[in-house]
C-alpha cells in the first residue's frame, strides 16, 4: 500500500511540474497584429528610398521614457555592445513613434520576459541617392496603425561602410608570420557585428576577461584604413586605449624576420663581473636600447633572452631565460649566475634581443 501511495505521489508531482511548463499562462495581445519582416521592410523601402539592405533584424533592447519636462528619452542596452547603436540621431525621422510602436508578442512566460525590454529592430539600408540610413521598425504593431507610421530612420554618418571592409585590409607581408597569424581572426565578419556609435565605425573582440582589441575604420586619401587598439577596463584614458597597429600611411613598422641583423635597430651590450653580494656568484648585466627612428615611437614589443651555463643533476647544461617589455625602448636586466669550475662565464654568457615589433608615426619631413 505504501508503495502504491508513493507511486501516486510521484505521478502527481510530475504532472504538476509538467503543467507549469506545458500549460502555463499564455499571454495574448488582442490589439496587436504581427506582420512578416518582409512586409515591413517593403514599406520601409518605399518610405525612405532604400534599394539594398546591408543588414536587418538586429534587436534593440532598452527603455523609452519621458523625463520630468516631457522630453522623450532613450536608453539602449542588451545588444552586442551596450553602446552598439547611438541614441543621438542625425536627421532622425519618426524616432519617437518607431521606438514605441511595439505592441507586444503573444506567448508564454518566457516570451513575455524576452520581450519585456524590447524596443524595435534596426536595419541599415543603402538608398537610391547613394546615402545610407538606419531604419527602425517593428513587426508587432497596433492593429489600427499604418505600417509606415511605425517606421523611423536616421542618417548613417560614418565615412566608411561596413561593406567596404574586406579581408585584404588585414594582409601583411608573407615574412611577418606572427602578425599574419594574429590578423587572421579579424577577417570576415557580419555588418551587424560592428559598433555604430562614436566618431568612427568600430568593431571589438575580447582579448581577455579584462581587455579588448578595438578596430577603428576610417578613410585616408579615399582609402579605407584601420587602427587596432588594446582597450583595458582599468587605468587612465592613456593607459586604457593603446594603439598597436595601423594600416595608415602615417605609420611605419619594423619587425624581426629571418636574416635581419638585430643590431640594425638596437644597441646591445653586456658585462659579466663578480657579484658584490656573493663571492660564489657572477653577475650578467644586459643592456639594449632602440636606436633612433625617423619618427615618434607609438608602441613596442621587444623580446630578449639571457643564456648561461648552470649545473643540473651534476652536469653542466645551458639555461635560457626569456622575457619581454611592451611600450618601452630600453632594457636593463641583471642575472645572478653560479660560478662553475672550468666555465668562464665572461666568454659563454650571452644577452640579446631575439624578437621585436615597433610601431612609429613617421616624421612628415622624413617622407
Amino acid at each position: 500500500m505504501k508503495k502504491i501511495l508513493a507511486l501516486l505521489l510521484i505521478v502527481l508531482t510530475t504532472f504538476t511540474l509538467s503543467s507549469c511548463f506545458l500549460f502555463g499562462d499564455f499571454t495574448t495581445h488582442p490589439d496587436m497584429v504581427e506582420y512578416t519582416e518582409n512586409e515591413i521592410l517593403e514599406v520601409a523601402k518605399d518610405k525612405y528610398g532604400v534599394t539594398e539592405w546591408i543588414f536587418t533584424g538586429t534587436e534593440i533592447m532598452g527603455e523609452a521614457t519621458y523625463d520630468a519636462e516631457g522630453a522623450f528619452t532613450l536608453e539602449f542596452y542588451g545588444s552586442l555592445y551596450s553602446d552598439q547603436f547611438s541614441t543621438e540621431f542625425v536627421n532622425g525621422d519618426n524616432i519617437e513613434a518607431a521606438m514605441q510602436a511595439f505592441a507586444g508578442k503573444n506567448g508564454n512566460h518566457d516570451i513575455q520576459g524576452r520581450y519585456s525590454i524590447f524596443l524595435c529592430y534596426i536595419a541599415l539600408g543603402k538608398c537610391a541617392d547613394g546615402s545610407m540610413k538606419f531604419v527602425y521598425y517593428n513587426t508587432n504593431i497596433h492593429k489600427d496603425a499604418e505600417i509606415a507610421d511605425t517606421i523611423g530612420a536616421s542618417d548613417y554618418t560614418f565615412d566608411v561602410s561596413p561593406t567596404e571592409i574586406t579581408d585584404s585590409l588585414f594582409d601583411v607581408p608573407s615574412n611577418w608570420h606572427e602578425m599574419r597569424r594574429f590578423l587572421e581572426e579579424f577577417k570576415g565578419g557580419n555588418p551587424s557585428g560592428f559598433c555604430y556609435s562614436g566618431e568612427r565605425l568600430t568593431r571589438r573582440r575580447m582579448k581577455s576577461y579584462y581587455s579588448y582589441v578595438v578596430e577603428e575604420f576610417y578613410k585616408e586619401d579615399g582609402k579605407v584604413v584601420c587602427d587596432l587598439y588594446y582597450l583595458k577596463d582599468e587605468g587612465t584614458p592613456e593607459e586604457r586605449k593603446i594603439l598597436f597597429y595601423s594600416t595608415s600611411d602615417r605609420y611605419e613598422v619594423i619587425y624581426n624576420c629571418y636574416g635581419d641583423d638585430v643590431t640594425d635597430y638596437f644597441d646591445i651590450s653586456q658585462t659579466v663581473e663578480q657579484s658584490s653580494n656573493d663571492e660564489n656568484m657572477m653577475l650578467l648585466k644586459g643592456h639594449a636600447e632602440l636606436k633612433e627612428l625617423p619618427g615618434t615611437v607609438v608602441y613596442t614589443q621587444i623580446k630578449y633572452r639571457a643564456e648561461y651555463s648552470i649545473v643540473h643533476d651534476g652536469k653542466i647544461t645551458s639555461m635560457t631565460k626569456n622575457d619581454q617589455i611592451n611600450n618601452q625602448t630600453t632594457i636593463n636586466q641583471s642575472y645572478l649566475i653560479d660560478k662553475i669550475e672550468g666555465v668562464d662565464h665572461t666568454q659563454t654568457a650571452k644577452f640579446t634581443v631575439y624578437d621585436y615589433y615597433i610601431l612609429y608615426e613617421k616624421n612628415i619631413e622624413a617622407e
